[in-house]
């Protein structure tokens, strides 16, 4: 599946901390996998659909491509695994 994911300034996850490996060239990041049961703001990969975007908004704006176990939440996708496609770079978090 493909979505969206905001991070903090230099790829960096807000609220995990987590560092991504950033796209190469046209060579996407490396896979980010977590282990276990999948929970909403607890556990997994998260990221944004389109229309999650604005409930999200931070640094900068990345396409993920998301695998494996998906859970759909009310404003949010978590996925087993992920890896970063390419920055949108047209993305400015302040006006």
């Amino acid at each position: 599946m493909r979505a969206f994911k905001f991070l903090s300034v230099g790829a960096k996850g807000r609220f995990s901390g987590h560092s991504w490996s950033v796209p190469q060239g046209s060579a996407p990041g490396a896979w980010v996998e977590v282990a276990g049961a999948l929970k909403a703001c607890t556990q997994g990969i998260h990221a944004c659909r389109q229309a999650d975007l604005p409930y999200w908004i931070d640094d900068e704006l990345w396409r993920i491509e998301l695998e494996g176990e998906l859970v759909h939440g009310k404003t949010m996708v978590v996925a087993q695994r992920g890896r970063l496609i390419a920055r949108v770079e047209l993305w400015e978090s302040t006006l």
